[in-house]
């Protein structure tokens, strides 16, 4: 599947280089807790990212969200430490 065919489908996913990007939907709330960083779409779909494990790069993402609230989003999942689950965790967010 190409990149940008993922970017244009919402729910689809593309596997690039030990990262996979889903389309996510219109980013709606960002909220932190001082362990994860949890995004929320208009249909209620979470992900979540940590900031014990990722301080560094969470803290960016974080305040990077509050820019695309409202917007459509593609978000990242690394598979480079894990075979992270895609539809629970997300390490990156742009817009769509």
């Amino acid at each position: 599947m190409l990149l940008a065919e993922a970017h244009s489908t919402p729910g689809r996913v593309a596997e690039m280089s030990g990262y996979v990007w889903t389309h996510f939907g219109v980013l709606t709330k960002v909220c932190a807790d001082g362990r994860m960083v949890t995004i929320t779409n208009e249909s209620g779909s979470t992900r979540k990212m940590s900031i014990e494990k990722y301080k560094e790069s969470a803290e960016a993402v974080y305040h990077n969200c509050f820019s695309l609230i409202g917007r459509a989003v593609d978000i990242q999942t690394s598979q480079n430490t894990a075979e992270w689950n895609p539809y629970v965790w997300f390490s990156d967010i742009e817009q769509h």
